[in-house]
C-alpha cells in the first residue's frame, strides 16, 4: 500500500465507523485503525530513510563535484599558463601545423582601464557607466514583518511575506 492509499483508507474508516450524532468511533473498528496507522508509520518512516539515503548520496556528489572542480581548475590553469608559454616564446605571426594541431594568430582589442579611475567608482565618467539594480530583498523582508518599520506600507504594495514549512529528516 502507498502512503496516500494509507492516509486515504484512515480517512474513510473513520468517516464510515463514526457515529454522526455521538462522534464516537466505533471500538470494533480500532484495531483496524490501529493496523493502518501503523502501517502508515512505517511506509513514512521508509520513506524518510530513503530520503536521508538520497541526500547522503547527494552530499556525495557533491563531493566529488568539488573534488573535479578542482582538477577542471588545475587543467584549465596549466593550459593557460601553457598557451602563455607559447604566446610569450614563440615569435608573433609564426604559423605552425601538423596533423593534429594548427598555431596561428589572432589581434584584438582589450580596453585597459588605469588603476586610479578602476578602483575609484565615483570618478567613472557617466557616458561609460551602468548601474544595476536589483531588489534588497532582506530589507524587503524586514520592512513586512515589522508594522512599525517607516516603510512597511510601501513593502506591503510590492511583495508580501509567506509563511513555508518543511519537514525536517535526520
Amino acid at each position: 500500500m502507498k502512503l496516500f492509499e494509507v492516509e486515504d483508507a484512515i480517512e474513510r474508516l473513520l468517516s464510515d465507523f463514526t457515529d454522526r450524532e455521538t462522534g464516537e468511533f466505533a471500538p470494533e473498528m480500532e484495531d483496524e485503525l490501529a493496523k493502518l496507522e501503523m502501517a502508515r508509520d512505517r511506509i513514512g518512516l521508509s520513506i524518510g530513510r530513503y530520503v536521508l539515503g538520497l541526500e547522503t548520496e547527494a552530499d556525495a556528489v557533491d563531493g566529488q563535484v568539488k573534488r573535479l572542480s578542482r582538477r577542471r581548475d588545475s587543467l584549465r590553469n596549466q593550459a593557460v599558463r601553457l598557451r602563455n608559454y607559447l604566446s610569450t616564446y614563440l615569435p608573433d605571426g609564426l604559423k605552425l601545423k601538423d596533423d593534429i594541431l594548427s598555431i596561428s594568430w589572432t589581434r584584438s582589442k582589450k580596453v585597459f582601464v588605469y588603476p586610479e579611475y578602476s578602483e575609484n567608482t565615483d570618478s567613472w565618467p557617466k557616458p561609460f557607466t551602468r548601474i544595476k539594480r536589483e531588489l534588497d530583498v532582506a530589507k524587503l523582508k524586514q520592512a513586512l514583518s515589522d508594522p512599525a518599520d517607516p516603510h512597511h506600507d510601501l513593502a506591503i504594495k510590492i511583495a508580501r511575506l509567506d509563511e513555508r514549512k518543511s519537514i525536517v529528516l535526520r
